[in-house]
């Protein structure tokens, strides 16, 4: 499904409620985004590079068909001083059960907004075999922290992902911060 995809951009605006695939320009451009990040494409998947984790370089998918985020191996490797939430079982576009453990994610940094406080999954799903990424730290980022923003847009074309920051963004006591 995700090769029809290339070429265009994924419009998720929780603001509105409603997930759009157009070109960019029809789909408003680039206006009203605070943040615009530069992604890699692997295999059809757009990786954002420029994202860290409690100081730990962290490669970022965003991805729509996971509720929550998942956080591979070696992700877990460097954050063992995190806080454990317990135990989560998955289950991948397979139909395959992944279980693993829970953690606290402290601060993820995008560009210049930060999500706080987040739950991450850890597994060793198959996505990361597939995209290479078993060996550094990498991080699906799910539907529960997406829809903290009030849009985000995933540009295929252009290689880019676009985030608009709800106007409580700049609270401290919120779960993400812009700076």
């Amino acid at each position: 499904g995700i090769d029809s995809l290339q070429g265009q951009r994924v419009l998720l605006d929780f603001k509105k409620q409603r997930i759009a695939v157009d070109d960019a320009r029809d789909l408003g451009g680039n206006r009203g985004y605070e943040i615009i990040v530069k992604a890699r494409e692997k295999l059809g998947q757009l990786i954002i590079t420029q994202a860290e984790i409690n100081g730990v370089r962290t490669a970022v998918l965003v991805d729509t068909g996971s509720e929550g985020t998942v956080g591979n191996p070696a992700l877990l490797q460097r954050l063992q001083r995190s806080k454990q939430l317990g135990e989560a079982q998955m289950m991948d576009v397979n139909g395959a059960v992944l279980n693993g453990p829970t953690r606290v994610g402290g601060t993820l940094q995008i560009g210049r907004a930060s999500i706080n406080n987040f739950s991450i999954a850890f597994a060793d799903a198959p996505t990361f075999r597939t995209l290479g990424l078993t060996n550094e730290p990498a991080l699906i980022l799910g539907m529960s922290e997406l829809k903290l923003f009030n849009r985000v847009a995933i540009d295929f074309q252009q290689r880019r992902i676009l985030f608009d920051l709800p106007s409580s963004a700049s609270d401290d006591r919120d779960m993400m911060r812009f700076s």
